[in-house]
């Protein structure tokens, strides 16, 4: 035997009331998320590792030629 649960309209007017939404709200939240075009332009671990790395063997260049004018300067 099959029990049915009906549902009265006032149930479903307070359903609907408890989840309403406005559209300017909606709107609002729905700007919040990000898109896929979002998500493809965000950087990831890997290119921000790689980017570290760049910096950081520029900064080691940058401070062998300082080192290097420093012994010439000195001689």
């Amino acid at each position: 035997m099959t029990e049915h649960n009906d549902v009265t309209t006032g149930e479903l007017m307070d359903f609907l009331q408890d989840h309403m939404v406005m559209k300017e709200d909606f709107v609002l939240e729905l700007s919040k998320m990000a898109t896929k075009e979002d998500l493809a332009r965000m950087v990831t671990k890997e290119d921000l590792n790689r980017q570290k790395a760049e910096i950081l063997d520029a900064m080691d260049d940058k401070l062998a030629d300082l080192k290097g004018d420093l012994v010439i300067l000195n001689a």
